[in-house]
């Protein structure tokens, strides 16, 4: 009984466990994060129609995007994110024009640009959107 005892003791405290270091959290990859949920063009499409009324629809987008008009015009955009975590703007070759904005850019009312002018929609931020143009 005496030797079972010494081997139960042992075999269960007499010598120190292993020492294991701290092994780093695998680090995680852009593939494997979550994608934004971006509004369809559809949905963008309907508030559209209440947003921008007497507009018509000029360009689906995805990303920053240049607009060079073929006539005077003036422009507008239905911008749907994720929440609010995108701003979007109109910006010419020197700064932005107009208003920045989450949802509709301008917020209050159409940024305008002659024949041949080019501006820009920035996205700043994953979104999708629509630009309307006057007709």
């Amino acid at each position: 009984m005496r030797a079972t005892l010494a081997l139960v003791l042992v075999a269960c405290g007499a010598h120190p466990a292993p020492r294991t270091e701290a092994q780093p959290a695998p680090a995680t990859s852009d593939a494997s994060a979550p994608k934004p949920v971006l509004p369809t063009y559809e949905a963008l499409v309907e508030r559209g129609a209440g947003e921008v009324p007497g507009m018509r629809e000029a360009r689906r987008v995805e990303q920053t995007t240049e607009l060079v008009p073929g006539v005077d015009t003036c422009y507008r955009a239905i911008v749907g994110s994720e929440g609010d975590h995108v701003r979007a703007y109109f910006a010419d070759a020197s700064a932005p024009r107009g208003e920045p904005g989450t949802t509709v850019v301008p917020p209050h009312g159409p940024v305008c640009a002659r024949k041949g002018e080019a501006l820009r929609l920035v996205l700043d931020g994953a979104a999708r959107a629509i630009v309307w143009q006057s007709p």
